[in-house]
């Protein structure tokens, strides 16, 4: 009994330090974007508004993507199975 309590405990606090990383993480990728709106505004100032909003998400998504696979391949793929040493 005390060691799943001790287990569960465990994972509670580990959950709760993703969350509290995970909302840190949130406000750090807010700031990003409006620091790369307010770029946009001042270098890209387009007369078509929503041009450049679409110009702003298409760069941005290219750049979260392209950022999202190298770290998944520094990193691991969690989502894939082990890679055998004979295959």
């Amino acid at each position: 009994m005390f060691r799943e309590q001790k287990r569960v405990q465990k994972e509670i606090w580990e959950k709760m330090a993703l969350m509290i990383t995970s909302a840190l993480g949130l406000v750090a990728a807010l700031a990003w974007n409006e620091a790369i709106q307010a770029a946009f505004r001042q270098y890209l100032s387009t007369t078509d508004a929503l041009m450049g909003k679409f110009l702003y998400a298409l760069i941005v998504t290219a750049l979260a993507v392209t950022i999202a696979y190298y770290v998944g391949k520094l990193f691991g793929n969690a989502n894939e199975p082990p890679k055998s040493a004979m295959g």
